[in-house]
């Protein structure tokens, strides 16, 4: 995501990718009822049906 957000000029270890994944499960809870964003460790976030 780093990369073809910030074209990879981010640090990898910063934040930035936890706060926009936490506002946005935030959003999708009030609108689904549930979170359909899961992490997968290694691999990264995968979005869920």
């Amino acid at each position: 995501m780093i990369e073809h957000l910030w074209d990879g000029s981010v640090n990898s270890f910063s934040n930035s990718i936890r706060v926009h994944i936490s506002s946005l499960r935030k959003k999708l809870r009030t609108a689904l009822g549930y979170d359909p964003i899961q992490n997968k460790i290694g691999q990264g976030y995968i979005m869920e049906d």
